[in-house]
């Protein structure tokens, strides 16, 4: 959740006259199981709201669900373990009246029902998006559900083309000669690869985006009608919507040593743990040719980079 939960609440307010209602917040992307579970818990626990939470080594950024002395869900500021919540609650009409009562005031809320709150444990995957990056997980997460290649019948694959592994590849996308799909990967609508390209390890393109010739793009959201130009390589990178990679940049994606990044998790590379963070780029923004771009590097929206520019 992000900082303006009162708010969101505020707007729980106005469906209070409904019967059993899930209410999931919109910047917590979970897997269908988890709603199961929280519906299930739910119904059979008979109580007026459920909560679903989740474990974490570091609470540092998330809302924590405390239920020591009595229920309540606050956001950490500190390095801290403890239960998260995940973003999703199961809530009968009474419930909702009483929030209505309490001005949105969840923590309120929940103490007035003292024992009448279930919580249910998820321990699957949750994303809370409250940094850009966490998209990137949300991008793994929701890839490692694909088993197998799956291609639209409107795509078009070259012969020469190589798909390998769990490769989504959507409607009127189009993979040129030469391109190696290594996935797991996701290819948008209308999404442009173009010859000897290369797009691998939980990359996601979206919609009309295009990747030029020889380019490589890996463990990266490239947004809807973004182009990354002829010869660039993109890693452990967001870039928006719109914006425009120019020839042979090159992002450069491990940061140094000691460097603490809230909710990053570093990766093991040869028996080394290393914390991987390329560049966030705003939307329509243009980055010039053979430019270099340092780990962690943000790009402001509408920004234009000089071509060959170092962007420490």
């Amino acid at each position: 959740g992000g900082d303006d939960l009162s708010s969101a609440l505020n707007m729980i307010k106005e469906i209070a006259s409904g019967g059993t209602t899930v209410i999931s917040f919109g910047d917590v992307i979970l897997p269908q199981d988890a709603y199961e579970l929280a519906l299930s818990s739910h119904v059979s626990s008979g109580k007026a709201v459920t909560i679903l939470m989740t474990p974490l080594s570091d609470l540092q950024g998330y809302f924590e669900v405390e239920i020591n002395n009595g229920t309540s869900i606050n956001k950490v500021s500190i390095h801290k373990s403890g239960y998260a919540w995940a973003g999703l609650l199961v809530a009968e009409r009474d419930f909702l009246s009483l929030l209505r009562e309490n001005d949105g005031d969840l923590n309120k809320t929940l103490s007035s029902l003292k024992g009448n709150v279930n919580v249910a444990l998820w321990s699957g995957w949750f994303v809370d998006v409250s940094y850009p990056w966490d998209l990137l997980s949300a991008v793994k997460y929701l890839l490692s559900n694909v088993s197998e290649a799956r291609i639209s019948k409107d795509a078009e694959v070259s012969p020469r083309a190589i798909i390998e592994g769990s490769v989504i590849i959507d409607s009127s996308a189009r993979i040129d000669h030469g391109a190696i799909i290594r996935g797991p990967a996701y290819i948008g609508v209308d999404a442009y690869v173009g010859n000897n390209a290369i797009v691998r390890n939980n990359a996601s393109l979206e919609e009309g985006s295009v990747i030029g010739a020889d380019a490589e793009v890996t463990e990266s959201l490239v947004g809807v009608r973004t182009t990354v130009s002829r010869g660039s390589f993109i890693g452990n990178s967001v870039i928006g919507e719109e914006s425009t990679i120019e020839p042979g940049v090159v992002t450069l994606s491990v940061l140094p040593s000691g460097v603490e990044v809230s909710h990053l998790s570093p990766v093991i590379v040869k028996g080394k743990r290393l914390a991987k963070l390329g560049m966030i780029v705003g939307p329509r923004a243009r980055i010039g040719a053979n430019s270099v771009i340092y780990p962690g590097s943000i790009i402001d929206a509408n920004k234009y980079i000089q071509p060959l520019s170092i962007l420490k």
